[in-house]
């Protein structure tokens, strides 16, 4: 999910969705602004005067804010729409979402309520090959209305 997200130029979460990433946004931004005052201080070598184990345990700092904000480094305003893979497992993320106005696209399994989000797709969401072809469809969708070329278009174009 991570690499089609960025393939498409997009913010994503793929581990699990924190409470109040859209409804404390402004906590959200600080902790990846640490995120990333530490990644960049690890760079130039400001922590080649600590201890090795101070500098471990900044290191496991980097990783565990990696895990939760890696994919929404950059993004500076709430987003205008969230398209969420599981909304049983992200219930979080629907009801957030639907407290900020955030317009929701969710894959809806027959274990769940679709009137949950604005804009559902039923289908099997266990299915690993057709998760994937509805989300390099999504991404496809997704550079063509930035003006990018999509990989479909790349693929067909080579063809002729």
């Amino acid at each position: 999910m991570a690499e089609i997200a960025e393939e498409a130029g997009s913010f994503y979460v793929n581990e699990r969705w924190l409470g109040g990433t859209l409804t404390n946004f402004d906590q959200i931004l600080k902790s990846v602004k640490k995120l990333q005052e530490l990644k960049s201080g690890m760079e130039r070598g400001d922590f080649n005067d600590r201890t090795k184990k101070e500098r471990l345990l900044i290191d496991r700092e980097i990783q565990r804010l990696s895990n939760f904000f890696g994919g929404i480094v950059g993004m500076s305003k709430i987003p205008d729409i969230l398209i969420i893979i599981d909304i049983r497992r992200e219930k979080t993320a629907v009801s957030e979402a639907a407290m900020v106005g955030v317009e929701t696209v969710a894959l809806v399994d027959s274990n769940c309520d679709p009137t949950l989000v604005d804009y559902p797709i039923p289908m099997n969401d266990d299915a690993t090959r057709a998760l994937e072809y509805v989300l390099e469809l999504m991404r496809d969708v997704i550079m063509d209305g930035k003006g990018g070329k999509s990989k479909s278009e790349s693929k067909n174009k080579t063809k002729s």
